[in-house]
């Protein structure tokens, strides 16, 4: 994999977060709300509510062609999004949509699973609760952030790749 920028999200109880760190260093933050309603659907659901703000958020430092490493943290999503779907509806929708935004967008997504221990500082803005964007500084490239913890060894990762000529997900 040569991706042009490593993201990172997590989704808490009331808030997404993330960060975006590309090969020039630049880390940018971004973090939001969660309204009541978002609040009530599942885990899951919200993780990928976060990666499709961040997405949106982002879109702005993205190419066309673009591969992006993302990294999360949820079990559940790294094999909703391996399995091509989920066989609950919402969270199927959603994810339907993350899917095809990334291809109206011509990126290439390739999700790995990290330990919560490697997510932190994802975990951490997920968790704020005022929405602001940030611009700080990578210090490695291309596995990531040093702010996020510790380097993630192979064994503790899990990848899927989703293309944007093909969603992977059955609509």
């Amino acid at each position: 994999i040569d991706p042009e920028a490593d993201v990172y999200s997590d989704a808490g109880d009331r808030g997404w977060g993330g960060c975006l760190c590309l090969p020039s260093g630049e880390r940018l933050d971004a973090r939001g709300y969660l309204t009541p309603w978002q609040r009530e659907h599942s885990s899951t659901w919200r993780e990928l509510y976060a990666a499709l703000q961040l997405l949106r958020t982002f879109r702005g430092k993205l190419s066309r062609g673009d591969t992006l490493l993302w990294y999360t943290d949820s079990q559940n999503l790294a094999s909703n999004m391996a399995k091509g779907g989920s066989p609950t509806p919402v969270v199927h929708e959603i994810m339907v949509g993350l899917f095809e935004y990334a291809r109206e967008l011509g990126l290439e997504i390739v999700l790995e699973w990290i330990p919560r221990e490697a997510n932190t500082h994802a975990d951490d803005l997920s968790k704020e609760l005022r929405t602001i964007r940030t611009i700080g500084v990578c210090t490695r490239w291309p596995s990531g952030c040093w702010c996020v913890g510790q380097a993630m060894g192979a064994t503790h990762r899990r990848s899927v790749r989703v293309k944007p000529q093909s969603p992977g997900v059955d609509v």
